[in-house]
């Protein structure tokens, strides 16, 4: 049974690559739980409706379902149900065919908080100022070099290619459940954009010493200047209420070290003091 609970902010940029913001996201909740959601839309122009979609088909079950329902089965009735819209749009609508959209997820009910995601968005984990990324993307490489190149002596020339994402029949959501959390600890789930365009490195110091919305604003300002294809969307997670983390061995050992050395100092400040009056006895 989960007690946590989160404060949130999101931030979604488009990068004038796309005509427009191709990228989704939203916060909803119901009996069920909270969710928290964003999607990118991949494919031909207009792939922005796809990631709209998506989103808010995932958003209206769980706004229908009761608290005990199964997290698991849920998450994964909910992915194959956006499929199903997917598809069912692009029928009508022949223009949009090969788009789909990407998606990552957070859930959080009675029963705890799961992950969820497929193709390439992304979740990350940041907790004293270590950042991981809790999640894998979905693709494999196809060669193209006989399409793109007659000369033999080119050859393996491969891309990414994503292959699990909503408006595929076989769609499989990656659901990741058990994953403890901390009071501290912040959660990014984000689209390619952010990542693409912003280090690990950029997300720690960001968000150092800052709320969420300044945390948000520091990152686009270290992003927005880098090229890149993928707009730029993200919803942060900050545990305000949970289990305190235990304190590892490692950091025991370097709160000793930093007592050591305030001791040693300590000690020299009043040697030094000691030395200097002792003339004037």
């Amino acid at each position: 049974m989960s007690n946590i609970i989160f404060e949130h902010a999101s931030i979604s940029s488009e990068t004038k690559f796309h005509k427009v913001n191709q990228d989704f996201h939203g916060v909803y909740s119901g009996e069920f739980g909270e969710i928290f959601i964003v999607t990118r839309g991949i494919g031909n122009d207009g792939c922005e409706i796809i990631s709209h979609l998506a989103t808010i088909t995932i958003k209206n079950l769980f706004e229908k379902l009761p608290a005990k329902y199964d997290s698991v089965l849920a998450l994964k009735i909910a992915f194959q149900n956006a499929t199903k819209e997917v598809l069912s749009h692009i029928s009508k609508h022949q223009w949009l065919s090969n788009s789909g959209a990407t998606v990552a997820m957070v859930l959080k009910n009675s029963q705890g908080v799961y992950l969820a995601h497929a193709g390439d968005c992304r979740i990350f984990l940041l907790r004293k100022n270590k950042i991981t990324c809790l999640t894998k993307d979905h693709f494999s490489y196809k060669d193209i070099s006989q399409l793109t190149n007659k000369d033999e002596e080119a050859k393996n020339i491969e891309i990414p290619v994503i292959y699990n994402t909503i408006g595929m029949t076989n769609v499989e959501p990656e659901i990741i459940e058990g994953t403890k959390l901390y009071k501290g600890d912040t959660i990014f789930i984000t689209t390619k954009g952010v990542y693409q365009r912003a280090t690990r490195h950029e997300m720690i110091k960001a968000f150092e010493n800052c709320d969420l919305t300044t945390g948000m604003n520091r990152l686009w300002e270290f992003a927005k200047d880098k090229k890149a294809q993928e707009d730029f969307t993200m919803i942060a997670l900050k545990v305000a209420n949970a289990a305190i983390l235990p304190m590892i061995l490692s950091d025991m050992k370097k709160e000793k070290m930093r007592f050591y050395i305030l001791c040693g100092a300590l000690g020299l400040g009043v040697l030094f003091w000691i030395i200097t009056l002792v003339p004037y006895f």
